[in-house]
């Protein structure tokens, strides 16, 4: 009875032995596994890389994913927009604005900064200019891009890349309007804008930064004189002394050898053929009230803009 006992006995603690073995055994093996793991970056809300612990296997070390660019907080470079309303309403996208369609072309490539102030004329302009334009205080950097031309790495010093200045619609208005400016002093003004960035003298030159300028576009006489009826607007507009501020515009661009897009001419092209049938002799196709654009005159001019930019400088194309 005794070695019947001593024999279950000895059975019991021979298989719980082996039981336990294989458990520590698994163990070790899984330990083992878990310490060889590769590290990948990957990006962060902050400006420190975060890193991820994965366990090695045969499936995954050949699928561990490429780390990409951590984004370090800083700003993308810069589309500058200046002029007045009609820059202004550019940035209003339910009606197929100019500025942002540029916003939307332009993403994460370059942010568009719509600095359009209604009502003004280059008099006005001319006393702000310098507090909109940035002086710059650093070295330029240089851009890194990502693997997509379209994408470009956001560093910590932001330059003005691309400018349009478009002036002309309300200096072009005539007297009594508060808003005209008389077109030797207009032309004045311009220049001086374009010298603050040009000019080496300049405290705000910027080599980098490349200048189109907009001639004011063609005016709807009709279509203006119904919108602005019973208004100090009313009666100081007409289109062909909105021609000679286009003009004004084509010859400093000259000047400066800077591109241009004719505005006053792309809308007269258009208009043309609908002059003494149309009731608004066409220009309610372009325009909301003969001045300011309609969605169709905003594709007009985004599409004239982006041509020029992409012919001048291929590389900042959108």
């Amino acid at each position: 009875m005794v070695s019947q006992w001593y024999r279950s006995t000895s059975a019991f603690y021979t298989i719980f032995s082996l039981l336990v073995l294989s458990i520590l055994s698994n163990l070790y093996m899984y330990n083992s596994s878990y310490n060889e793991s590769y590290t990948v970056t990957i990006p962060a809300t902050s400006s420190e890389p975060q890193t991820l612990t994965t366990p090695a296997t045969s499936a995954n070390l050949k699928t561990a994913p490429t780390a990409n660019p951590v984004y370090t907080g800083g700003m993308y470079d810069v589309f500058l927009a200046l002029g007045d309303s009609i820059t202004q309403l550019g940035g209003n996208s339910t009606n197929n604005g100019w500025v942002s369609l540029l916003s939307h072309h332009y993403r994460r490539r370059m942010d568009v900064l719509n600095r359009g102030i209604s009502g003004y004329n280059t008099e006005q302009a001319r006393k702000i200019v310098e507090s909109v334009l940035p002086k710059p205080t650093l070295p330029l950097r240089k851009v890194s891009k990502w693997p997509g031309r379209d994408d470009t790495f956001a560093g910590s010093t932001p330059t003005v890349r691309l400018m349009t200045i478009f002036y002309g619609a309300n200096d072009s208005a005539m007297k009594p309007s508060w808003r005209h400016v008389p077109l030797d002093v207009f032309s004045a003004n311009l220049r001086y804008m374009v010298s603050l960035v040009s000019d080496p003298e300049s405290d705000y030159y910027s080599p980098e930064t490349r200048i189109v300028l907009v001639t004011p576009p063609a005016l709807g006489e009709r279509m203006y004189e119904v919108s602005w009826k019973g208004t100090s607007e009313q009666g100081v507009r007409k289109n062909n002394n909105t021609k000679l501020y286009a003009d004004a515009v084509k010859e400093i661009a000259r000047d400066f050898k800077l591109p241009c897009v004719d505005m006053w001419t792309a809308v007269e092209d258009k208009v043309r053929k609908f002059i003494g049938v149309d009731p608004f002799d066409g220009y309610d196709e372009y325009f909301v009230d003969g001045m300011h654009f309609s969605a169709k005159g905003n594709q007009l001019f985004f599409d004239l803009l982006t041509q020029t930019i992409s012919s001048t400088w291929p590389e900042l194309r959108p």
